[in-house]
């Protein structure tokens, strides 16, 4: 590759880093309620609409203000407003979504400084203050991005340094509007990290309980099915003993003492044929084992694996389907839970394409899946230790519970998890899993 080739490679990478972080600044669910058309959109440009006419046509207001072109952020409302139902309305196409968002927030900062910069002092004051508050707001609801600071702070502070005539008190709540949005922003940031390592080791921990008890089900119900055989030998080692006091019981000369003591007997033993057979139904009806099975191709499902990722993130998650149907025992929570760690590990270290494929064994046997990605791979220092918790990645992420909960869930499910390449292109682990194919095996699949 030429020098001018990795240049713009790596002007490429940058940009879409950019543009990867204002995408997972902000939560979609909040969005679609705060732009609501008819709760959040219209009263907003209705009362501000009612505020700029009563400062130009009450004349006492007029003269106070001095405001002279109150159509020029009421235009600019109305176009921020517009978008921001667009936005509501076409939410779901995060491509388009990211730019509206730029588009209305900046606009309606832009009305801020238009009603700002066409008054006078020191009206003009308190819509600089009204300017770090809003962007005091978009910082509690945005995460900080470069895109976004760019919109609610460059933009609305270069055109207030056009046109302020040189208001340093103006120019100085601007820039604490914008040392706020950066505040807030970073603080917002920090606790929807928090927030999310908290929903991811709250799963985590769900998911080690269920682990967990269906370990101590299985461990139980073997342990009972041991007692129950030992049950059963005991039965079929006293039936000749109550065999041969039938035949004491019977015979003529028995003298009458030893004769009451063979009746003795006989009722002992029907006692305690009664409590085996209520022991042995007891054991059969709790040393059950579950037989629950699945199929691999229902658990690859696009919206399965990659619920509860980032919008942006799940764009990056490939599903292969499987040529042939697989059928596994066992509960196919723990397939999903493994193979979702594994993917959001790959999506933290910083891969942007993760693909996960699964393949049947030659004799349908064993499935294979595998969950590859082109992250910066790893070092040989993890790589070593990779099943350890609270291992870290190059850039300092915590894996947490992630892998050795993953191995834990594979094997519960009498599979394996393994790492089978790594290297500065990607990462691949693969699942192994025992089970039988649903198809009857040919020549042409053996081979």
């Amino acid at each position: 590759m030429t020098p001018e080739g990795a240049t713009r490679r790596s002007k490429s990478g940058f940009l879409s880093r950019i543009w990867e972080q204002h995408a997972r600044s902000y939560d979609p669910v909040v969005l679609v309620n705060e732009a609501h058309p008819v709760k959040a959109v219209l009263p907003v440009l209705a009362g501000a609409s009612l505020v700029l006419l009563a400062m130009y046509y009450v004349p006492a207001a007029r003269d106070f203000t001095g405001i002279d072109r109150p159509w020029i952020p009421m235009s600019l409302l109305t176009a921020a407003g517009a978008i921001t139902i667009v936005e509501w309305r076409y939410w779901e196409r995060s491509g388009l979504t990211r730019v509206l968002i730029l588009l209305d927030n900046c606009l309606y900062c832009l009305a801020i400084v238009a009603v700002m910069l066409d008054t006078t002092s020191p009206t003009r004051y308190v819509w600089g203050l009204l300017y770090a508050q809003a962007a005091t707001h978009y910082g509690d609801r945005y995460s900080f991005s470069w895109p976004m600071f760019l919109s609610v702070v460059v933009v609305p502070c270069a055109v207030t340094l056009g046109f302020a005539d040189y208001d340093y008190g103006l120019l100085a709540l601007m820039l604490f509007g914008g040392v706020m949005f950066v505040v807030r922003s970073t603080s917002t940031e920090h606790v929807r990290r928090l927030e999310r390592e908290k929903e991811r080791y709250r799963s985590a921990y769900e998911i080690s309980d269920r682990v967990a008890t269906e370990s101590i089900d299985i461990a139980l119900a073997t342990s009972l099915a041991e007692f129950g055989n030992f049950a059963h030998e005991l039965r079929n080692a006293l039936t000749p003993v109550h065999g041969n006091l039938i035949i004491l019981r019977e015979h003529e000369n028995l003298h009458p003492d030893i004769k009451d003591s063979v009746e003795s007997l006989d009722r002992s033993y029907v006692r305690i044929n009664e409590f085996i057979e209520k022991l042995l139904w007891s054991i059969k009806s709790k040393a059950t084992v579950s037989d629950t099975s699945f199929e691999i191709d229902e658990v690859l499902d696009q919206e399965i694996i990659t619920r509860g990722l980032f919008p942006g993130d799940r764009s990056k998650v490939r599903i292969e389907e499987m040529s042939i149907p697989f059928e596994v025992k066992g509960n196919p929570e723990h397939l999903i839970g493994a193979i979702r760690n594994l993917v959001q590990n790959a999506l933290n270290a910083g891969a942007s394409n993760v693909t996960v494929s699964a393949t049947v064994g030659g004799a349908l046997r064993s499935a294979s899946i595998l969950i590859s990605d082109d992250g910066p791979g790893l070092s040989t220092e993890v790589a070593n230790n990779l099943f350890q918790s609270g291992l870290q990645s190059k850039k300092g992420r915590s894996h947490g519970l992630g892998l050795p909960l993953s191995k834990r869930l594979v094997e519960v499910l009498g599979g394996d998890l393994r790492l089978v390449e790594q290297g500065p292109t990607g990462t691949t682990f693969e699942i192994l899993l025992p089970g039988r194919g649903l198809l009857q095996p040919t020549d042409e699949v053996l081979k």
